[in-house]
């Protein structure tokens, strides 16, 4: 056989077939970012080329101290948030937007309430709880404090 044979006739399809997957999955994606975050969202681009959304947020910072960062990462010190040490509840990584912009450009202010979103590697099911918790953490940024529950 031919090593080509398969390049010649069926490379072509699979390509397609796993393009429209990841088209199918940034659709849905960009569907749950406008269902969870919505209301906490002034931009949002991305989710053509590539595998991320970039997201910023109203006035939510998303640093590594902000509170929107250390409910994802369930380290608030609080245990009705966190969960119990050894047992944290499910948690969340995102790049926050600091990351994403030059530490000395115009868009340092910006990039406090930004963040990158990896959707193209996993699970849909996962995105979607990852945002559900992401709209939690708007919440806990907003109260300002633990109690969310």
């Amino acid at each position: 056989m031919n090593s080509c044979y398969l390049l010649d006739r069926h490379v072509k399809g699979q390509i397609e077939k796993v393009n429209q997957g990841y088209r199918e999955k940034a659709r849905m994606a960009r569907r749950w970012i406008d269902e969870s975050l919505g209301d906490a969202l002034t931009h949002c681009s991305g989710g053509s080329a590539g595998f991320y959304y970039y997201l910023t947020l109203d006035g939510i910072e998303t640093g590594e101290g902000s509170p929107f960062f250390r409910f994802l990462a369930r380290t608030t010190g609080d245990a009705t948030v966190d969960g119990p040490p050894g047992a944290k509840k499910p948690r969340v990584v995102h790049i926050p937007g600091e990351y994403c912009v030059h530490p000395k450009g115009e868009l340092v202010g910006r990039g406090k309430t930004q963040l990158r979103l990896s959707y193209g590697f996993e699970e849909p099911g996962r995105i979607r709880k990852a945002l559900e918790l992401m709209r939690e953490a708007v919440a806990f940024a907003r109260a300002g404090r633990a109690s969310l529950l």
